[in-house]
């Protein structure tokens, strides 16, 4: 999708975070707990990158984190190939990524 838009369409909850101060600020309101299965890409220079397995489970369901030594915050702007690899691996796994259901 940045490649499409560009990053700056997801500026605006940053923006009302620091503005505000809090999540709610944005418009979003607060985030519920996610129940279907949730894998995580995590890289350097990337926000909560290092966060423990069960702090992460704390708001969601997650089965999967995939750590990287190179990338950022927009991972599919600045390492694609990376992101899709992990984006293939989650959903090629259909019993983790809870995408037997379908078939």
């Amino acid at each position: 999708m940045y490649k499409i838009q560009g990053p700056l369409g997801g500026f605006r909850m940053y923006r009302g975070m620091f503005q505000e101060n809090d999540f709610e600020g944005t418009g979003f309101g607060t985030l519920p707990f996610v129940t279907q299965p949730v894998g995580v890409t995590q890289r350097p220079y990337d926000f909560g990158v290092g966060l423990p397995l069960e702090w992460m489970q704390r708001d969601g369901n997650v089965k999967a984190v995939y750590k990287h030594d190179h990338g950022g915050h927009f991972a599919a702007y600045r390492s694609p190939n990376s992101l899709v690899d992990d984006i293939y691996r989650w959903f090629g796994d259909r019993e983790l990524s809870g995408t037997s259901v379908f078939y």
